[in-house]
């Protein structure tokens, strides 16, 4: 890899205009970009690579008014920091000038999520809205400034919760900062009288019945006898079950999207498994669901009442008020961890070491404070590290360069808070074999 002097633009270095990989177009991230193009923005290295983050209005007059002015400002900043790296203005300012059209397209701030993250260089490019507020920053480099992007690297705090009855089906996905429904496939019943339409589903019962089902309202063989109350005229249990099993194979196959595995079986993850499953509904349906499940993450806590009269905002605050405690078990567990492998000379909260261990796929867990920032200059030939008080033309932030590396290594990455820094430091890191001291 080249180093940073070897980099640099010059004013006898224009860089060159190729095809670009990534469209300049705004995508929603709905949990985070996915592995390819984040991988993609991780690996890119070339003079020029400009970050701009900024938090945005939802509604109301100041998307207009107040949103472009801001995004003004910051490619004015970017402007001056690319000529401050020796390029000349007139290129610096066609080098943003796609964004720049973006301050006269209403259209463009009329679906602002919370925050915006734009990448521009010669050959990649890309604007996405957040579903979390950012910090506004610029940052002009040798690769994209990510750490802000990296707390949705949490899958940990992903879960789904799955709201059913007789008259309603839904699929939520809830994350940190906020919820959304997942589209379940079109055979998928969604109430119990949708089974009547679908004839397919009689296929995943075989194996719950002594012979093959018949159609609904016919007289079949069937493991539960008796109706089922909540309905004027009552429901067959039979039916239930068939319902149940028919709803299952809908939300296997759109959880195995969400989570972008294929089921059966559910792969582990590094962080330990998929994501919870929780269920909100009344018996029999829960215990009925139960017994059909074949998904992994099925969790034991649940919902209890109907689902029909609670929005999905509120059935995420039950959700994270349920699961409180087993979506912060990983980042507390590789804390505790970490205590023992510091201990045992296999951990460090040094800069210094940490850095070119990560460059080198030696970190197996990093933790990087969300809220702290230490720009400077990594030379990966002689591991030399360069720290500045504030941040110089062409820096880098050395602790989002060291998470990125950790996460292309496939290390896990906890970027928290100062508060859940498991030694109060701005970075920590367990590595894969004790450091040669």
């Amino acid at each position: 890899m080249a180093t940073l002097e070897e980099r640099r633009p010059t004013r006898l270095q224009k860089p060159r205009r190729q095809e670009n990989t990534m469209a300049l177009a705004a995508q929603r991230i709905e949990r985070l970009l996915d592995h390819r193009q984040l991988t993609d923005l991780m690996e890119h290295v070339e003079a020029g690579c400009v970050s701009i983050y900024m938090p945005v209005h939802r509604g109301g007059p100041e998307v207009i008014r107040e949103d472009p002015i801001r995004l003004k400002n910051q490619l004015q900043q970017a402007t001056g920091q690319l000529i401050q790296t020796g390029w000349r203005s007139c290129d610096a300012r066609d080098h943003l000038a796609e964004l720049n059209s973006l301050l006269e397209d209403s259209e463009f701030w009329r679906h602002n999520d919370q925050g915006l993250a734009m990448f521009i260089s010669s050959l990649r490019k890309g604007v996405f809205r957040t579903p979390m507020p950012v910090e506004t920053r610029v940052v002009v480099s040798s690769r994209f400034y990510l750490k802000p992007l990296l707390p949705l690297l949490e899958m940990q705090k992903t879960f789904y919760i799955l709201a059913l009855s007789q008259e309603q089906v839904r699929l939520l996905e809830v994350t940190s900062f906020g919820v959304r429904p997942l589209e379940l496939p079109k055979s998928t019943p969604t109430c119990i009288e949708d089974l009547t339409k679908f004839e397919e589903v009689q296929k995943v019962m075989e194996f719950h019945s002594s012979s093959a089902p018949q159609p609904p309202g016919s007289r079949r063989p069937a493991v539960f006898y008796g109706t089922v109350s909540g309905s004027d005229e009552g429901v067959d249990k039979k039916d239930v079950l068939w319902y149940c099993q028919a709803v299952h194979v809908g939300v296997e196959k759109a959880l195995a999207q969400a989570i972008g595995q294929l089921p059966p079986p559910w792969p582990k993850t590094p962080g330990g498994g998929v994501p919870p499953l929780v269920l909100a509904s009344v018996d029999p349906l829960l215990s009925i669901y139960r017994e059909v499940n074949t998904y992994a993450g099925l969790s034991d806590r649940q919902i209890n009442g109907s689902a029909q009269r609670l929005s999905d905002k509120q059935l995420r605050q039950k959700g994270l008020d349920l699961l409180r405690d087993v979506l912060e078990e990983p980042v507390s567990r590789d804390a505790w961890r970490y205590q023992q492998a510091a201990a045992a000379g296999q951990g460090s909260a040094k800069l210094a070491e940490v850095l070119p261990a990560a460059h080198d796929s030696r970190v197996e867990t990093i933790f990087v404070n969300r809220d702290a920032h230490i720009p400077g200059r990594y030379d990966p030939v002689s591991q030399k590290i360069e720290q500045h008080e504030t941040a110089l033309a062409g820096d880098q932030d050395l602790l989002d360069l060291a998470a990125v590396r950790t996460y292309l290594a496939a290390g896990r990455v906890h970027v928290v808070p100062p508060q859940r820094m498991p030694n109060g430091s701005p970075v920590a890191a367990i590595f894969r074999f004790p450091l040669q001291r």
